[in-house]
């Protein structure tokens, strides 16, 4: 059955093109899902040609681009990795990718899942390789208090393992 005027045909085909667009959008919400359990489950391969940085904490994307276009707006950085240790991404997998929207981005930054208070999880990060450590906070995140011990507890741990590396910490509290 087809429609017998073209006015029915351009219907038609309006309806098959915003059909079949709808079905991509949906099919690439799918594919991000998929490919979002897997994001960090790998550890960190270092270059012989690069040298990297850590960054840890609450990592937000507003932050982490602020931090990236800061970082990289140094031509000494381009061939440094950042790479993100933390238990979980503290964005969407959308923001995520996003910030990787670019091929620099793709092959410069890289997220390692594992306990930043868990010695046998800094191989993955390859800690005491780093070139230097971030260690972020959110004021806005629970309690300030709680979060810059976590913190300081890191950075007692990484000091342990890497005593020479640069270690830059942003406190919640005056007090600590």
């Amino acid at each position: 059955i087809t429609p017998d005027t073209y006015i029915g045909r351009i219907l038609v085909i309006l309806i098959l093109g915003g059909f079949l667009y709808f079905v991509a959008v949906k099919l690439g919400e799918v594919v991000a899902v998929f490919g979002s359990s897997s994001i960090g489950e790998k550890a960190y391969r270092s270059d012989a040609l690069r040298t990297h940085v850590i960054i840890t904490g609450k990592v937000r994307r507003e932050s982490l681009s602020a931090f990236l276009n800061a970082f990289y707006a140094d031509p000494a950085n381009d061939f440094t990795n950042v790479v993100i240790f933390a238990d979980s991404l503290s964005m969407s997998t959308s923001d995520w990718f996003m910030l990787l929207d670019n091929d620099f981005a793709r092959s410069h930054v890289t997220f390692v899942r594992g306990d930043p208070l868990n010695v046998a999880d800094f191989t993955k990060a390859q800690i005491s390789r780093a070139k230097a450590i971030f260690v972020f906070s959110q004021c806005d995140v629970g309690d300030p208090m709680d979060q810059d011990i976590r913190n300081s507890g890191f950075v007692a741990l990484v000091r342990s393992v890497a005593p020479s590396t640069p270690i830059i910490m942003q406190y919640n509290r005056r007090e600590i």
